[in-house]
């Protein structure tokens, strides 16, 4: 994913990845990125967690804007809290 988006911003249009493998981020050299303490695969937050994704995905959007750095990886103070998935019949 950090090819394309260095490919995407050669264009001029800003990007920001979200990863929960920040050393492998930083090794492709992305414009920016936010690390996330999640499994992998879930990088929008908990199944069915529509406070905690509205959040992630705000948050990433205000980071295009507020990381002027290149090559800036933050890390984001959410935390994977492994609830228990509902179960249905």
């Amino acid at each position: 994913m950090g090819l394309t988006q260095n490919a995407i911003e050669g264009h001029g249009i800003a990007t920001v990845s979200l990863t929960v493998l920040p050393w492998l981020t930083a090794s492709v050299g992305v414009p920016r990125a936010v690390a996330l303490r999640f499994p992998q695969g879930n990088m929008l937050g908990e199944p069915r967690d529509r406070e905690q994704q509205t959040a992630i995905l705000t948050h990433a959007l205000e980071a295009v804007w507020s990381i002027s750095e290149p090559n800036t990886i933050l890390e984001w103070p959410f935390r994977w809290r492994g609830r228990r998935r509902e179960q249905h019949a």
